[in-house]
């Protein structure tokens, strides 16, 4: 069981939330942290800091929640996050942690505080300032529309990715959870969790360790499979009497062709510079990817279209 003094602090209510399976809006995680509650992803449970837990059903139905903790004492055992934002931290990757720090902001309706903190902003301590935690674009928001500050901060900032960044966040909360840990104690590989977290993310599929699991389990059986496959291409000893048989000819070109193409998919996996590692890094904006993460660095063009690198994204295969 948690220690529930751990949940004291608004911030760690928040966290519990990022990976949760339940269909909660941001504004709902924020609310929710507010009056006390937190996510048990061991279980898929909503807990209370006054140790009540129960199986979710539907947002409204949790909320009328009554606490048995007193409201005095809460007031002075509650730690909330702090708005504006005081300290930037890795937190404001989550969404629902920046529209948190939204919580004082003067003069503006839910739906613009929701609109911001989607697209990367938080409220930061300089006055009426918002600030977007991937690229740290600020600016004053009562100077201009909210649209406005959206198109300033796509018109600067061309390469911001706070989507993105919000999804790695999102990714490293899980493997430093009680689910993540499980996993890799279970024997499965950090990388191969990454990569059935990015699917399941990029789909908007609930990251519970059940189904994390029969992603991995079926990954493990189809890299089980392909390796099966080309073990015994290489493996297999042609007999030279095979061409004295009347289809012996087919026989052999089918088995040739599948040795070249065998070697043509490891081949098309190699860095094209140093033909010894793997490929893993794309090129930003033309998107090739035929380098390694050390052979990246040494090019400032692209070798396939000769367009200028920007910056280069490490894929994870």
């Amino acid at each position: 069981m948690e220690n529930i003094e751990n949940f004291f602090q608004q911030a760690n209510r928040l966290r519990s939330f990022d990976f949760c399976s339940l269909p909660l809006t941001a504004s709902q995680k924020c609310k929710l942290s507010q009056k006390a509650f937190f996510f048990r992803i061991s279980d898929n449970t909503i807990g209370c800091v006054c140790s009540a837990s129960f199986e979710y059903s539907s947002f409204e139905e949790t909320i009328a929640h009554q606490c048995a903790t007193p409201n005095d004492n809460w007031q002075t055992l509650n730690v909330p996050v702090p708005s504006p934002c005081t300290e930037v931290s890795d937190d404001l990757a989550s969404e629902a942690f920046r529209l948190e720090t939204f919580r004082t902001f003067p003069d503006s309706d839910n739906a613009d505080k929701e609109q911001l903190a989607a697209n990367g902003f938080y409220f930061d301590k300089s006055p009426d300032h918002i600030t977007c935690y991937a690229c740290e674009f600020g600016l004053t928001y009562f100077s201009l529309s909210i649209g406005n500050a959206i198109k300033a901060h796509a018109a600067f900032s061309v390469y911001c990715e706070p989507k993105e960044k919000d999804q790695n966040h999102t990714i490293t909360n899980f493997l430093n959870s009680e689910g993540g840990k499980h996993l890799v104690e279970a024997g499965y590989a950090q990388t191969s969790i990454k990569t059935v977290l990015k699917q399941r993310l990029s789909q908007n599929l609930p990251l519970t360790v059940d189904g994390i699991t029969q992603d991995l389990d079926h990954m493990r059986k189809k890299n089980k499979e392909d390796e099966s496959v080309i073990t015994t291409i290489e493996n297999l000893n042609i007999d030279s009497s095979i061409t004295e048989n009347r289809d012996g000819g087919l026989v052999l070109d089918l088995l040739n062709q599948a040795q070249i193409e065998n070697e043509n998919l490891k081949e098309s996996k190699l860095c094209k510079i140093c033909l010894s590692e793997d490929a893993s890094m794309a090129f930003v904006p033309c998107g090739h990817f035929i380098t390694c993460e050390t052979c990246s660095s040494t090019v400032q063009t692209c070798p396939v279209c000769r367009k200028h690198i920007d910056k280069s994204i490490k894929i994870f295969q």
